[in-house]
């Protein structure tokens, strides 16, 4: 059996539905020798007789029941894809890789590319994102819940829990702790934030995160988050993009999208 044609799938559910060769050709905008023609190829196709003439009209035989089952599912199905094919071509639906880290994913979902500003991006094109605060967490009680501000040389007298070594901010807290001629102490490494607050929480040693992150856990694991007065506790973030020419409809609907949140906060 050659393959069905899905216009003349569409003729023959039109002839089954109206039960006249006529006024299918109308609802078709052809002539009725035209959907007659249409209707005898695909009695070949099939291989099989598909109406019966009767007196007011034409009824599908049998084999034609059977057939407009399966045609009116496949009509369905192609009406589907091509509603689903044109939300991909509008940007309603499609593919964007994500690419951020730790702390932007943990605090909202970000996607395109998404880095702090303080990283080299090359010829990418950069757009402002959201920005966020290191503070130090600690459980109560601790030494310094005592001090009027707390400067990272102060949390330098305890062990920190920290993030993989080689992860920016943590390359970045060595650099910083170098210049003030000490060095950064930690007692755990984990990979993630949850982690490090459980630590915390345990006692074991203070963290340096995002002040956007510690809100989630803070009151349940009964820490005090204090502010980090370096200038560069205040961290910012930018979308990073190859160029909007070559962004897909889904991927320029997400970067205008997240532009768009970025100036509201």
């Amino acid at each position: 059996m050659r393959d069905l044609d899905l216009t003349s799938l569409r003729l023959f559910v039109t002839v089954c539905d109206t039960g006249n060769m006529s006024r299918a050709a109308e609802k078709a905008n052809m002539v009725a020798s035209a959907v007659s023609k249409r209707l005898a190829q695909l009695e070949a196709t099939v291989g099989a007789s598909l109406m019966t003439r009767r007196k007011h009209g034409v009824v599908p035989t049998p084999a034609g029941e059977t057939l407009l089952e399966h045609a009116r599912s496949m009509l369905l199905s192609a009406s589907r894809i091509e509603r689903d094919m044109a939300s991909h071509a509008a940007g309603i639906q499609g593919r964007v890789n994500v690419l951020a880290t730790a702390s932007v994913m943990a605090e909202s979902l970000a996607s395109i590319g998404i880095c702090w500003d303080a990283a080299e991006t090359g010829l990418l094109r950069t757009r402002t994102y959201r920005h966020d605060n290191l503070s130090v967490a600690v459980p109560k009680g601790h030494p310094l819940c005592a001090l009027p501000a707390v400067r990272y040389a102060d949390t330098l007298d305890f062990e920190h829990v920290i993030m993989p070594v080689n992860s920016a901010v943590e390359v970045m807290l060595q650099r910083e702790a170098g210049l003030l001629g000490k060095r950064l102490q930690h007692r755990v490494i984990v990979t993630n934030f949850e982690a490090a607050l459980r630590v915390v929480r345990a006692g074991l040693a203070i963290a340096l995160v995002p002040r956007e992150v510690t809100h989630l856990y803070a009151e349940a694991y009964g820490l005090d988050i204090l502010p980090l007065q370096e200038v560069w506790s205040r961290r910012r973030f930018i979308l990073c993009h190859r160029g909007e020419d070559v962004l897909s409809p889904a991927a320029h609907l997400l970067l205008n999208h997240l532009s768009a949140a970025h100036s509201d906060t």
